[in-house]
């Protein structure tokens, strides 16, 4: 047995086991969000947010509503680009119970239709999740922008 093993409750490593499988599972649905966006796989989007989640992305794209409307605006807006990347990165996640918090870092860099280059723009996620029947999913987002090498007048 190894030093200290012996001090330590069953209980508290079903504790640890649940908080690594927890921490896990919210890797998984914030790097699916990632994979939906970027295979334009916008129904993956029911698996990522729940169906009233509040997602404010007005501060980089002026669009904020639930998730119906968020994959109406994907859809919308998907045309204008051949190519973006969501790199999602720097995890930071808070487990308490049933409900979470995560912050992760965002890379994207992003090809506009008919235009030479690639634009790129860098910002953090701002989650609150809830564990649900279905698994976890996001309630509510906020995307933060730090910086972007976008024209001016693309930006909102």
């Amino acid at each position: 047995m190894a030093a200290g093993r012996d001090t330590v409750s069953p209980m508290a490593d079903d504790i640890d086991l649940r908080s690594v499988a927890d921490r896990l599972a919210i890797d998984d649905l914030i790097t699916r969000y990632s994979t939906a966006l970027d295979d334009r796989d916008f129904d993956l989007l029911d698996t990522v947010f729940t169906a009233g989640a509040d997602l404010d992305y007005e501060e980089v794209g002026g669009f904020r509503g639930d998730r119906a409307a968020f994959k109406a605006w994907m859809a919308e807006v998907a045309p204008y680009f051949d190519m973006w990347l969501h790199h999602a990165t720097n995890r930071a996640i808070t487990v308490e119970g049933d409900t979470a918090r995560a912050v992760t870092y965002l890379l994207n860099p992003v090809v506009l239709k008919g235009r030479p280059g690639v634009l790129l723009e860098g910002g953090r996620y701002h989650d609150r999740l809830e564990r649900t029947p279905e698994g976890w999913r996001i309630t509510a987002r906020r995307e933060e922008p730090l910086w972007h090498d976008w024209p001016p007048e693309l930006r909102p």
